[in-house]
């Protein structure tokens, strides 16, 4: 899944506009239906998780995820709208089911077990794209790359069910229920949701357009991309290493605010000049920063949300209201403003958020 996964998110840029045909815009709003259907979809997928349990669920998604993606590997461009909000619903869905998963250690071991999780899909982060730029360039299509990426996710449905662990099997609907109203009542969980998601809407500019800012307009080729977020994703493996064995020792707020200050500099950077080796650098720093979230904010989530499914659905109903909202109002303001002004105003926007997060108590520390 990360395989897929990394490729796919770093790359989809490139395969909508050079094999689809859309603009930056027209980009903004695909990733705006895919979020939108992860937003629809996901409250009923998150509570079929709980009945039938974390692992047989990321199976179903997974497997069924691949064929949503072999699908849109085709390039029919009505196929593509019809399969992008179930893709983005069943792999919503595989992250819940595989976070409620890593929660399901010992609290001591709930660093390592992070760290191990996030650093191997850093790690795939590593040869995903430099591979898939690779083979869109010698065969001059991107469609082989989404279907290895489509195989690599079904792939990953058969390998998920050899995991042992079957917490949460057989709940009744009432019980489903009624953990998702004490889920809405949790307000750590949700200050902490909030934040986390205005900075996501802020870094929304960063994911829509980095690819086409350093590809399209200031002229790095698609390979030497590819050599980029090979580059970056070895920097974000470090960084997610690096957080899982210090997230124990240090405030889970010390992590996000540290990996927001790198994101928020990168965004600026990649807004602010047009020089290709700075923007370059912008997105090394982003790629660097921006994992280092997934360690403590997992942590956080399920600290505060008991380390069920639970807490990461309602996460993720959040997460997909907030960045299909932000992709339509990219989508809408990119031909106007331009790419560059969305960037800085994502950048200027996160700096306050830093400062909010680091005044949030640890959720590890008695209440």
């Amino acid at each position: 899944f990360a395989v897929s996964n990394s490729a796919f998110d770093m790359l989809a840029p490139l395969w909508a506009t050079s094999d689809l045909g859309l603009d930056a815009a027209g980009w903004a709003l695909l990733r705006s239906l895919r979020f939108t259907g992860t937003f629809v979809g996901i409250l009923a997928l998150g509570i079929l998780a709980e009945r039938v349990g974390s692992r047989r669920m990321a199976a179903l998604s997974l497997a069924l995820g691949g064929c949503a993606l072999a699908c849109m590997g085709l390039g029919i461009p009505w196929l593509v709208t019809a399969c992008m909000p179930l893709f983005g619903a069943l792999v919503s869905t595989t992250f819940v089911n595989l976070n409620a998963l890593t929660q399901q250690v010992s609290r001591q071991r709930q660093g390592l077990a992070n760290g191990i999780y996030r650093g191997i899909a850093a790690g795939m982060a590593v040869v995903a794209p430099l591979a898939a730029t690779a083979i869109a360039t010698r065969c001059g299509s991107w469609a082989p790359v989404i279907d290895l990426a489509a195989f690599a996710t079904a792939i990953g449905g058969l390998i998920i069910l050899l995991y042992p662990e079957e917490r949460g099997d057989g709940r009744s609907l009432r019980e489903v229920l009624r953990g998702f109203a004490a889920a809405a009542r949790n307000r750590p969980l949700w200050r902490f949701i909030v934040l986390d998601q205005a900075m996501a809407f802020a870094q929304g500019a960063v994911t829509a357009f980095a690819a086409l800012r350093l590809t399209r307009q200031m002229g790095l080729s698609e390979s030497a991309f590819g050599v980029v977020c090979t580059i970056g994703a070895c920097l974000g493996l470090a960084a997610v290493l690096a957080a899982g064995l210090t997230v124990q020792r240090v405030p889970l707020a010390w992590g996000m605010a540290a990996a927001w200050t790198l994101s928020t500099a990168g965004s600026l950077l990649l807004g602010l000049s047009d020089a290709l080796p700075l923007g370059i650098a912008g997105a090394l720093l982003v790629a660097f920063g921006w994992p280092i979230t997934s360690v403590p904010g997992s942590m956080w989530i399920g600290l505060t949300g008991g380390a069920s499914a639970t807490a990461f659905t309602v996460h993720k109903i959040v997460q997909a209201g907030v960045a299909a909202g932000a992709m339509a109002l990219l989508g809408w303001l990119e031909p106007i403003t331009g790419m560059r002004p969305l960037l800085v105003a994502g950048g200027l926007l996160g700096l306050p958020l830093i400062v909010l997060i680091l005044r949030q108590p640890d959720p590890r520390s008695p209440a």
